[in-house]
């Protein structure tokens, strides 16, 4: 089942108590890993529930997926099995669907739970779903037609997203194992609603600072950003963006549109979108003139964000992904199909590329089943024997965060990198974030003129605070031999370096891995790149929409003759944050049980490769079938956003069952539809779909949002009103179960920040101290960290090593990971 060389959780035992598809997918990350995954429950019918939601072939392979390299054991009668059956375990992972009698496991390190809205929240009654889930980030209300109705991000987004997020406190809790016998578990719980507003931070901020309402404005269309979006060529589509002005003269070179770089009308985001009809069309008037891979290449070369955005037959031919191997071959129904590989791009312990299927046990639920030779490779000194059950508790569980004692140096900007190592402070580890007065966070701002930073404007960025709270700021220039020297000296005494510079650039700076290991035997260093590392597409420039864009996610969103459609502003960003702790956390836990150090080389893009999952199989299952259907999904109907009274406001409605459309049919008026045994199919209410939908519409159009949802809630229907970003930072269900952290920070003063969506023993893990001033804590770390004297401090600051301001004679055209 895999290669010879030790998987990275190789002899971790792990019990998944199904269904949920976001509890299946984290033990499927943890199978991949190596873990052994025993997968139970507590019947058989809800073993799949919320993973098998149809009888049809991309549900089925789906729930394929979600099982490869598992063992299937039979279900239980709950409660006291289910602890018996817990206490060879390391970790227990409980899905969201698993039912009541699953309290009392008693794993030997950690349980986590997962939920769809928390077992505190006021909407613990509701019923989850991906689309309600997205609803209530309010992220599909950008994305869409002008008139509507609004576009939701896909298929299975909310699942695999939290999915992820429970993997991290997974790791976390392997990290921070108690060592003394007898200690209780830890109790982790993660929220599927609370794991997706991670994609939300940005406009969160974006309306504190500017007080200005998110609104849709058209298929890729993004205020005030111009030119983001997707475009079509001679042959193929490429997504562009453009952020700063060096960008545009550089598009505008690559295209050679002469004029458009001369016209200062032209020359601000701002300004370009005003024209955006007219921008948009010489855009493409030029761009018919080559293939996307000739603009993708041609964009490599002025160094401006320019991508292929493949088609499902395109991904599955990707030199890239390839290269990388970036899919992996799932064996099923006889047919090989190509899935998304796991994207944690670890070098010394990579993933399999094979996935196994799953393998089941008649063990009785009571005794742990010994794992068949092929099911694991062997443990590198696992700190637990997996036959040994656990002692019985005799002390409480720990109270400290899980990566309490764990240092990481940080080099990332921007909002993908520092949102992974904010996670890691949030988990407890201490953070030191690197920047320099000559370069800092490019979200602190790009206009550095000496009135922006007179006037302190670069401490009063709202995302750059947002994303960097909890972390130690150091001020560094590493262009500097002696800036160099103190970065080597503070690795020295990390346990990990995390950053998303440009390719080449710390190699430029000497701080690439091969000098980093000299300085620190057994470092883990995960690089985060669009493409990662080492392969032809390396020096693509890239955003969060460029990593959207390169996935081939647009593919699967939009309607029918559309262009291939974005569903957000950079959504690769959260994204490729949560799978960058997630393959940062994976490589400690390696190292922590005896493995080596490895260099981490993921890529962004295949981060997003896996939210194109669902469509990728129902792609090589039937291949002519459409790959844009609106709201549309195969496996559940209706399914969409209806109008509800109010100006642009939406309610979300997912129908998974007979009996959820029969109810739905009784609220709108329908009570014929109730009983009729066609509607009571799938394949029935599919084939009726846009009467239904006019039908809800009417129905909805003239209640409230809330109202309505709440009606269809108490009714056993999956639904929510479609918030707006504006209203994310005021929701009493989030305030009920102190979701929101409230910080006070110098210069900037107070802010409303979303927390961490992991819970540990009922209480949330959460770095509660601000994002730091410019090189704010530079003394005390270098003096603790790399034994600094205060004269040697005093004479570095002179020398412009260190700094404390941003240097006024500096405006930022390029942002860092541009340079």
């Amino acid at each position: 089942m895999h290669s010879d060389t030790p998987l990275p959780l190789a002899g971790i035992q792990v019990l998944e108590i199904g269904g949920g598809a976001a509890g299946a997918y984290c033990g499927r990350l943890l199978a991949d890993a190596g873990a052994t995954v025993r997968s139970t429950a507590v019947d058989e019918t809800r073993r799949l529930a919320g993973i098998l939601r149809a009888d049809t072939p991309a549900e089925a392979a789906y729930a394929a997926w979600l099982a490869a390299g598992k063992l299937r054991l039979p279900a239980v009668a709950g409660g006291a099995a289910l602890a018996a059956l817990s206490r060879s375990a390391d970790l227990v992972i409980v899905g969201e669907d698993a039912g009541a009698d699953v309290d009392g496991t008693a794993p030997r390190v950690a349980s986590i739970d997962l939920h769809w809205f928390g077992p505190q929240s006021p909407l613990r009654g509701w019923r989850g779903s991906d689309l309600v889930v997205q609803a209530l980030t309010g992220m599909p209300q950008m994305a869409g037609t002008v008139d509507g109705p609004p576009l939701a991000a896909g298929d299975r987004v909310a699942t695999l997203l939290a999915g992820v997020t429970a993997y991290i406190a997974a790791c976390a809790a392997l990290l921070g194992a108690p060592r003394q016998p007898g200690a209780a578990p830890r109790r982790l719980a993660v929220s599927i609603l609370e794991a997706n507003l991670v994609m939300a931070e940005m406009h969160m901020h974006f309306f504190e600072r500017d007080g200005l309402a998110m609104r849709r404005c058209g298929i890729n269309r993004f205020a005030p950003n111009s030119p983001v979006g997707i475009y079509p060529c001679r042959s193929g589509w490429v997504g562009i963006t453009v952020a700063t002005p060096e960008q545009w003269r550089g598009l505008c070179r690559a295209l050679d549109l002469q004029a458009q770089a001369q016209d200062e009308g032209l020359a601000t985001r701002e300004l370009r979108f005003a024209r955006l009809d007219e921008v948009e069309a010489v855009l493409c008037q030029a761009l018919a003139r080559h293939s996307a891979e000739d603009w993708a290449a041609i964009g490599r070369q002025h160094r401006v964000p320019i991508v292929v955005v493949p088609d499902a037959d395109g991904m599955l031919a990707h030199p890239i992904f390839q290269a990388r191997q970036s899919l992996a071959t799932l064996a099923h129904g006889g047919q090989p199909l190509q899935v998304p590989r796991t994207p944690f791009g670890l070098t010394a312990t990579p993933l399999p590329t094979q996935l196994g299927t799953t393998a089941t046990t008649a063990t009785t639920a009571t005794t742990a089943p010994t794992p068949t030779a092929d099911a694991v490779a062997p443990a590198p000194q696992a700190t637990t024997t997996a036959a040994t059950a656990a002692p019985a508790a005799t002390s409480a569980a720990p109270a400290t965060p899980p990566l309490q004692g764990i240092t990481i140096v940080d080099f990332t900007m921007g909002w993908a990198g520092p949102l992974a190592a904010r996670l890691l402070a949030d988990l407890g580890a201490e953070v030191l974030k690197i920047e320099a007065g000559r370069y800092p966070d490019w979200w602190r701002g790009m206009n550095w003129t000496a009135a922006f930073i007179d006037s302190q404007e670069h401490e009063r960025a709202t995302i750059f605070c947002g994303m960097n709270r909890g972390k130690q700021g150091v001020s560094i220039d590493l262009t500097k031999p002696a800036g160099r020297d103190l970065a080597l000296r503070l690795v020295a005494r990390a346990d990990a370096v995390v950053e998303n510079q440009a390719a080449g650039v710390m190699a430029k700076f000497g701080l690439d891995y091969p000098a980093l290991v000299q300085a620190r035997p057994g470092l883990v260093m995960c690089s985060m790149s669009a493409f990662g590392t080492g392969n032809a597409w390396s020096d693509t420039r890239a955003y969060g929409s460029t990593l959207e864009q390169g996935s081939g996610l647009p593919s699967f969103t939009g309607l029918p003759g559309t262009a291939p459609t974005m569903t957000h502003l950079a959504h690769g960003d959260p994204v490729g944050g949560l799978y960058g702790c997630a393959a940062l956390l994976t490589g400690l836990v390696h190292r922590q049980r005896g493995g080596s150090g490895q260099y981490v080389n993921l890529s962004m893009v295949e981060a997003m490769l896996q939210l194109t999952t669902p469509g990728l199989l129902a792609h090589q299952l039937q291949p002519g079938a459409p790959l844009r259907r609106g709201n549309q999904r195969d496996s559940l109907a209706p399914h969409g956003f209806y109008p509800a009274a109010g100006n642009d406001q939406w309610l979300a409605v997912a129908v998974d069952s007979a009996a959820a459309f029969a109810n739905l049919a009784l609220l709108i008026g329908r009570p014929d539809w109730a009983s009729d045994p066609v509607l009571a199919e799938l394949a029935g209410r599919q084939a009726q779909d846009e009467a239904i939908g006019t039908a809800i519409a009417a129905w909805s159009r003239t209640l409230d949002a809330d109202a309505a949802a709440a009606q269809l809630q108490a009714a056993g229907v999956p639904a929510a009103a479609l918030l707006h970003a504006e209203d994310l930072g005021q929701q009493p269900h989030l305030a009920a179960v102190d979701f929101y952290i409230d910080l006070v920070r110098a210069v900037s003063g107070p802010q409303r920040q979303c927390g961490l969506a992991i819970r540990q023993n009922g209480q949330r893990l959460a770095a509660r101290s601000p994002a730091p001033l410019l090189g704010e804590h530079s003394w005390p770390v270098l003096q603790r960290h790399a034994g600094l004297s205060q004269p040697q401090f005093d004479a570095l600051v002179a020398d412009g090593v260190i700094s404390l301001s941003p240097k006024p004679e500096r405006n930022l055209l390029t942002t860092p990971e541009q340079a």
